[in-house]
């Protein structure tokens, strides 16, 4: 049972939800321009695939990127993003806004300096303390409504997975000018992965196309197989 709804009074310029690599960044460039924003996340910390990627490295960017490189139905739409914000704008915020300087290794891969990904994870949640972003974390969204201009934003807090012993969830309403989804897609469901934001994109009447695995693992029967 809820043991009572919590109304946030403030009306936030952006709420973000999802503290992935994406929603991290888009509340640091708005924390840079000192936007009112709340960010919102299901998980006990931010950056949580960010934490994975790369083995553990952080694979943040390759310096052979190029739309050729992807799966996607209008290139030159992705050309246009990718001239708009390269991958060496992203580089330069995270070297002198957030103090996370890079090396280059092997096929262009490009790890922070000192190849831990929670090194940039942290340098994520160090800017963005005392800024203009609210951070929400064990928060779960559970639906979003548009009216008015305004989004209603329904959540709920979840418990740290070492203190559900008397734990009570309470019932949130946030509310926002603005909403970006950051939520990911449905893989590697062990760290969080889910069809939410999707779900949640599709309530608001966008339209979604289907989703298909792009690297996923392959299962034999005989696995010692040799050539």
């Amino acid at each position: 049972m809820y043991n009572f709804i919590m109304k946030d009074d403030e009306i936030y310029d952006v709420a973000i939800i999802g503290a992935g690599a994406s929603g991290l960044m888009a509340a640091s460039r708005l924390a840079e321009k000192k936007i009112k924003t709340v960010l919102i996340e299901k998980n006990s910390k931010t950056g949580r695939k960010l934490l994975s990627t790369g083995a553990g490295k952080a694979n943040l960017s390759n310096t052979d990127i190029s739309p050729e490189f992807y799966l996607c139905d209008n290139k030159k739409k992705l050309s246009e993003i990718f001239k708009k914000t390269s991958p060496e704008d992203i580089l330069n915020f995270l070297r002198y806004k957030l103090g996370v300087f890079t090396t280059v290794k092997e096929k262009g891969k490009t790890y922070p300096l000192s190849e831990k990904s929670e090194n940039v994870s942290f340098a994520f949640e160090n800017f963005l303390k005392n800024s203009s972003v609210s951070v929400k974390l064990l928060t779960l969204v559970t639906s979003v409504h548009y009216s008015k201009n305004i989004f209603e934003i329904k959540a709920k807090t979840l418990p740290h997975q070492f203190e559900k012993k008397g734990f009570v969830e309470k019932e949130l309403i946030i509310k926002a000018k603005n909403l970006i989804l950051s939520t990911g897609g449905p893989s590697y469901p062990k760290i969080g992965g889910t069809y939410s934001g999707f779900d949640i994109a599709k309530s608001l009447g966008h339209s979604i196309n289907e989703i298909k695995p792009l690297i996923t693992p392959l299962g034999v029967d005989l696995p010692n197989l040799s050539p």
